[in-house]
């Protein structure tokens, strides 16, 4: 087999899905795929991100689509990506979504057609599976990067190239073979590997402080005029929160030698927490869901104002929602509208409206997602964890609590790293800086800087690909 040119690095997400690469041979920083994906039927865009969505669209959609010639990412009767996100608002139906999401639920045939959950508009053969959604997702990546490599030969060809898959830390060995499946229905060479977010997410940064002893003088802090000689370990914690889970890991870094890296040792991993910004749609719906005023509902698991049909379009909206409260800042009464549609069909079935306030959205992620509590807390236990499109959610949202029952009886945390886009927004990060700062008696860690928490994880695993060759 031929030397590959490039390392390429996929974090397969449960909302969005991101490739990047680094060249071998140089020293030149990795970079991020820019992935062709229809914006409309008619449309096509290059987007840094991949949307982890998939539409299967209905006959007309398909025709138009398929009438122009239009390039599809090798994804059969599924169109991957931005097209779909949105459509998941609209036909929701025939939407399939956090397929990542399910390869960890034992409870459940992670090979069989159930995605999009709980639809009546597909009949069980239209319907995919877990990882077969999976599948798909990587086999659009990979389509892409040989449409960009198409004419620079056969040594460019995404087969030829080293290749890293991200998987979450807490995933056990299951989910772990079921991701390898995946990659392999894709079309994927055998000679994929496995790593973890956090490290990967941690090789970023350790790959953007490479110069000299910056990363070690970053990790110190106030200690950093002391030097490397002698210098004791330090904790890194890598606080990773995601469209679907939320995984904690604890590294120990000794200082580096002879002008090297330092050396990490990944030395706690939190259990697998089901827990991310899907709860924080669901949460955001159910505040929703009573200013509509719509009725009586046949949703048990949602409140009885809303139809499963309207339940599902709010659903959506409320991701939309959080993705653009979150990605910018506003003044606190700045007010966001919401519409579903109404019972009945046609114009004349109108649309149901309410407005959520930049405010409320602050106040439902810091009372429900990132409370202060103790040191010695631990996550609430209930009879049963909550369960929205099959899946069982953390039964507590309270990340905070979460993560002090990780950390108890662990070594002080020096130094954390942030990752995922539920933790964009600086004054969450300041917040869960602030709480592991009174668990330790006042010794705030140091916050490393983490300027592209989307797309970390992909950087990070194609130069960990590098640094391992």
């Amino acid at each position: 087999m031929a030397q590959p040119r490039f390392c390429i690095g996929i974090d397969l997400g449960t909302s969005n899905s991101v490739l990047a690469f680094a060249p071998l041979g140089d020293d030149r920083e990795a970079a991020v795929l820019a992935v062709p994906q229809r914006d409309t039927p008619a449309t096509e865009v290059d987007a840094p991100t991949l949307p982890s969505f998939l539409y299967r669209p209905e006959a007309a959609v398909a025709a138009q689509v398929t009438a122009q010639g239009q390039w599809r990412g090798d994804t059969g009767d599924w169109i991957v990506g931005r097209l779909a996100q949105r459509r998941a608002g609209e036909v929701p139906g025939r939407v399939a979504h956090s397929a990542k999401s399910w390869l960890c639920h034992h409870g459940a045939d992670r090979t069989a057609r159930f995605l999009p959950w709980g639809s009546d508009e597909l009949g069980e053969a239209e319907k995919i599976s877990p990882v077969a959604a999976s599948a798909l997702i990587l086999a659009h990546l990979r389509a892409a990067w040989n449409r960009r490599f198409v004419d620079r030969g056969a040594s460019f060809a995404f087969d030829a190239q080293d290749i890293t898959v991200t998987v979450p830390a807490s995933f056990d060995a299951a989910a772990q073979t079921l991701t390898l499946d995946a990659a392999r229905e894709a079309g994927f060479p055998a000679h994929v590997r496995l790593l973890e977010e956090p490290q990967a997410a941690f090789y970023r940064w350790l790959d953007r402080h490479a110069a000299g002893d910056a990363a070690w003088q970053a990790l110190a802090g106030s200690d950093a005029e002391a030097g490397t000689t002698g210098a004791a370990p330090r904790h890194v914690l890598v606080v990773d929160i995601g469209g679907g889970t939320s995984d904690f890991s604890l590294f120990s870094v000794t200082p580096p030698q002879d002008g090297g890296a330092p050396a990490i040792e990944r030395i706690a991993v939190s259990d697998h927490i089901l827990l991310g910004g899907d709860n924080i749609d669901l949460a955001i719906a159910h505040l929703l869901a009573p200013r509509f005023g719509a009725g009586t509902g046949v949703v048990p698991t949602a409140p009885r104002e809303l139809s499963a049909r309207q339940w599902d379009h709010l659903i959506a909206a409320c991701r939309a929602l959080k993705e653009r409260v979150l990605s910018s800042d506003g003044p606190p009464d700045e007010a966001f509208p919401v519409s579903v549609p109404g019972r009945g069909s046609g114009l004349l079935a109108g649309a149901l409206s309410a407005t959520l306030t930049r405010a409320e959205l602050d106040t439902l992620l810091i009372d429900g997602f990132f409370p202060d509590c103790w040191a010695t807390a631990k996550p609430k236990r209930t009879a049963g964890a909550v369960k929205e499109f099959g899946l069982p959610y953390a039964a507590d949202p309270a990340v905070t609590r979460h993560l002090a029952a990780f950390l108890a009886g662990r070594p002080p945390v020096d130094a954390v790293l942030f990752n995922g886009g539920t933790m964009k927004p600086a004054h969450l990060r300041r917040r869960l800086v602030d709480q592991i700062g009174a668990w330790q008696e006042a010794r705030a860690p140091v916050a490393l800087d983490s300027d592209d928490l989307d797309l970390a994880v992909a950087l990070g695993a194609a130069s960990a690909g590098r640094r391992q060759r």
